[in-house]
């Protein structure tokens, strides 16, 4: 018990900071396809992710072979933008091999 509470005999109920609390973290996942090319993998990887060169690559070569990349992991607001981001330059993006109507680079994200 404080002072002021034995003073005063009231005793206050202090519960955790919900606001201090770790926020729930997500994983962005970059998944393989066999149409993107490597470059625009590489390329995507460093202008949304702020990837270097030679990690946005052992990135790409990870999915290639193992089907999936983990790319980033961050609070959800920033994940969610990140994710918007990179499948709209999926979308709209100078990959020669891709049909609009159909995008097969995906990133998706989830739970830590």
């Amino acid at each position: 018990m404080s002072d002021v509470e034995q003073k005063t005999g009231v005793v206050t109920d202090v519960r955790p900071d919900k606001k201090n609390d770790k926020p729930k973290m997500y994983k962005i996942i970059m998944h393989n396809d066999d149409y993107t090319t490597a470059e625009f993998v590489v390329e995507t990887l460093r202008e949304v992710f702020n990837k270097a060169r030679p990690e946005a690559f052992e990135l790409m070569t990870t999915a290639h072979t193992l089907g999936k990349a983990l790319i980033v992991v961050l609070a959800k607001d920033a994940a969610e933008t990140k994710l918007a981001e990179a499948m709209e330059k999926a979308k709209t993006g100078s990959n020669p091999y891709l049909d609009m109507d159909r995008v097969p680079f995906l990133f998706t994200m989830e739970p830590e």
